[in-house]
């Protein structure tokens, strides 16, 4: 039922992706064409998007006034999971989580696109040498960053039923933490 709710949303939805693609190729661009750093770039692309949005919006929220759209974030997946004692409402984005780690994992360890990902990561003159379209391929990389960043910018309207300029502020702070305590290195 709520699918079938949530569809009016869909040219919405479907803009908010291409948007996050395109920002991410825009991104990948800087990055391979004109050798802004990484950091700099993607930091520079989320204060422009940032600029744009309060822009558009006059600083603003817009609100979303059916509950429809808040069902992608808000409703469950399995109507209600109830799990032994566990019951588990609202799991909508914990299992958009999990569907995608594992769908990358398994992409990143039994593609082409992961083999190469991890060959450009590793040492990128090494990668271009072996034939890999390096420039190409990081650009994909980055494209796909704007996809899921943008999956992520959906849930988190979906579940406050509004969007502002201001929303997911510092939110680049906890990623790079987590990146770090991760294991990946700040000097690439």
């Amino acid at each position: 039922d709520w699918i079938a709710t949530a569809s009016l949303a869909v040219p919405g939805i479907v803009l908010a992706i291409g948007m996050g693609a395109l920002s991410g190729c825009v991104s990948g661009l800087a990055i391979t064409k004109l050798k802004v750093p990484p950091f700099i770039a993607t930091l520079g692309m989320m204060v422009f998007a940032r600029g744009v949005s309060r822009w558009w919006s006059n600083g603003n929220p817009i609100s979303f006034p059916t509950e429809s759209y808040g069902k992608l974030a808000n409703g469950d997946v399995l109507g209600g999971a109830t799990f032994g004692l566990l019951s588990w409402p609202g799991q909508n984005p914990a299992m958009v989580f999990v569907v995608l780690a594992l769908l990358f994992q398994l992409i990143m360890t039994y593609t082409v696109y992961g083999t190469r990902t991890y060959a450009i990561g590793s040492n990128e003159a090494a990668a271009r040498m072996s034939g890999i379209k390096v420039d190409r391929h990081k650009i994909l990389v980055y494209a796909i960053a704007g996809v899921l960043s943008a999956i992520a910018a959906i849930l988190l309207t979906s579940k406050n039923l509004t969007a502002q300029a201001g929303m997911g502020m510092m939110y680049e702070l906890d990623a790079i933490a987590m990146a770090v305590i991760g294991g990946v290195s700040l000097s690439g």
